[in-house]
């Protein structure tokens, strides 16, 4: 039916090629909705751009390690009853995962500890610190690591 409107082929600045080496990419993908005003950002990600005449074997470039840490959106937003949460951290140490009500109240701790660096996944499934269901309306995430924090918006339709 539709699937050549989810390809798209885009240029980049180089291809990995024998002679110029392994070409390392950080990207994110905009998925326009019919809605202009409704569209979903992915989580920032990476790769390796290559020439069509060139495809690599299987496991042929190691994985490079993330250069910086993000927080990226949460997949489906709005969600009933759990979202799912990406972010990584370019280096291993202490990550705390935490999620907010509109007045700034906090309402759950989904972690607080240490982790590897590399890409990560949380799930929130709407339940606060004493087990309750949270109730409909405009949540936060945030994430600090090292110097690093950022909040991403959230909305829990009940």
């Amino acid at each position: 039916c539709c699937e050549a409107a989810y390809a798209a082929v885009v240029p980049t600045l180089a291809d990995s090629t024998a002679e110029r080496g392994v070409y390392f990419s950080v990207f994110f993908v905009r998925a326009l909705t019919q809605v202009p005003a409704v569209y979903f950002d992915s989580p920032p990600d990476s790769g390796y751009s290559i020439g069509p005449a060139e495809q690599p074997e299987p496991g042929e470039y190691p994985e490079p390690p993330l250069q910086a840490d993000y927080l990226g959106g949460n997949y489906p937003n709005p969600f009933n009853p759990a979202t799912e949460i990406r972010f990584g951290l370019a280096a291993p140490g202490r990550a705390v995962i935490r999620i907010y009500d509109a007045s700034g109240r906090l309402v759950r701790t989904l972690f607080d500890g240490e982790m590897p660096a590399g890409d990560h996944t949380a799930i929130w499934n709407g339940i606060d610190e004493r087990g309750r269901a949270a109730a409909s309306g405009v949540y936060f995430c945030r994430l600090e690591a090292g110097g690093f924090s950022k909040t991403l918006k959230m909305i829990l339709l009940r």
